[in-house]
């Protein structure tokens, strides 16, 4: 994807919120979320505001649960953030989506590290614990779409704009 089309809607967050009320909340969470992952990939993830970081965070675990569940989130690039996942559902107001996560997190147990290898390994020995349907409950609750997860953050970053440079 060329990256002019990466960022329709604009290339800073501050840019993108200023279409909010025009253009619809799911495209301007998108272009959020490329901003964001850009910045992730240049500077690394220490170069997040706390505001930043809860954002990914939320858009991460959003976008990976969508596409494959829970387990998918734990598997992939967002799950380094579930410690902080967390504390970014109570700070952006996702109370149902707070116990769902939560629920998932204590699932999922402690690897030794959050880091991708870590994380992989251990949802192996999970795996291989013979739990296949660890995540189904879980899943399931998250797919009943108890909060607007995209008009919550969207909230959240205009009360938090000064933070997202």
């Amino acid at each position: 994807m060329p990256i002019k089309d990466m960022f329709p809607y604009g290339k800073t967050v501050v840019t993108v919120m200023k279409q909010r009320g025009n253009i619809d909340e799911m495209h301007l969470n998108i272009n959020i979320g490329a901003i964001l992952t850009e910045k992730v990939k240049e500077l690394g993830i220490d170069a997040l505001s706390q505001e930043e970081r809860y954002v990914y965070a939320v858009q991460g675990m959003d976008k990976e649960v969508n596409n494959g569940g829970f387990e998918l989130y734990f598997y992939n690039e967002a799950g380094m953030l579930a410690t902080e996942l967390p504390q970014a559902l109570e700070a952006i107001g996702l109370p149902a989506n707070l116990t769902i996560a939560k629920e998932a997190l204590r699932r999922f147990g402690t690897p030794s590290s959050w880091a991708n290898d870590d994380r992989r390994a251990h949802l192996e020995k999970i795996f291989e614990s013979g739990d296949k349907d660890l995540w189904e409950s879980v899943d399931a609750a998250y797919y009943e779409y108890p909060e607007i997860i995209e008009e919550k953050l969207l909230d959240y970053i205009e009360e938090h704009i000064e933070k997202f440079k």
